[in-house]
């Protein structure tokens, strides 16, 4: 009888042996070109401080001039290509896992984003995008006090 440490110790190499098995056949030998315009795009983060929203991009071995960005009825879109390099025509793939290739997120924006402070900047491979909010000037009426 096998101890419960074996059976899952057997699990997990059968589970090793399925994902080898999987990634060999999705890999395969590849010829030049062939996959390289996959469908894809970049992981991003987005938080809030107290005075903006900030939106990071992971986007490496893309140009500035190959990112779009613009702000357009409250929504953020970032498109952008990523081209394979000059080798890929000279070589033979046995694993191609950098998808090249355009890109087109969406980011709805809250109305308190001031869009004519959006700015944005790129530095090794991470786009940093920063979306002031508007600020609110504190908003006083004076209410009347009517008789009875």
């Amino acid at each position: 009888m096998s101890t419960r440490h074996e059976l899952i110790r057997k699990f997990q190499e059968m589970q090793d042996r399925i994902h080898s098995l999987m990634e060999d056949a999705v890999a395969g030998p590849q010829s030049p070109g062939a996959g390289l315009h996959m469908h894809w795009s970049p992981s991003v983060d987005v938080f809030e401080t107290a005075e903006e929203f900030v939106l990071t991009a992971e986007v490496p071995g893309i140009e500035r001039d190959q990112i779009d960005l613009q702000v357009k009825d409250h929504t953020l879109v970032l498109r952008g290509r990523r081209s394979p390099g000059a080798e890929v025509s000279q070589q033979v793939f046995h694993r191609l896992e950098r998808p090249s290739g355009a890109f087109e997120r969406r980011f709805s924006l809250p109305e308190e984003i001031d869009d004519n402070k959006v700015r944005a900047s790129l530095s090794e491979g991470v786009l940093t995008v920063t979306l002031p909010k508007k600020l609110r000037r504190p908003h006083v009426r004076r209410v009347e006090l009517k008789r009875g």
